[in-house]
């Protein structure tokens, strides 16, 4: 980050995935001495509520496609 000149930031939103949950436990521990530390990283890692929500909708369609196949 600070090779692009990314200094301070205060939220990376990602999905759910499990590599996200690494990268951001790494992205705090090397943030935590950065003297723009903001919040000491506190909402760092923000969930993406729009894939979330896109998630639940698929789900949801799979059933429904079942019940009108067998229809």
């Amino acid at each position: 980050m600070l090779d692009w000149g990314i200094d301070k930031f205060l939220t990376v939103t990602l999905d759910n995935a499990s590599s996200n949950c690494v990268t951001i436990s790494y992205l705090k521990n090397v943030m935590k001495d950065w003297p723009t530390n903001i919040l000491s990283n506190e909402h760092l890692h923000v969930r993406c509520c729009v894939h979330i929500v896109n998630l639940i909708v698929c789900d949801g369609l799979k059933e429904i496609n079942v019940l009108i196949v067998k229809i």
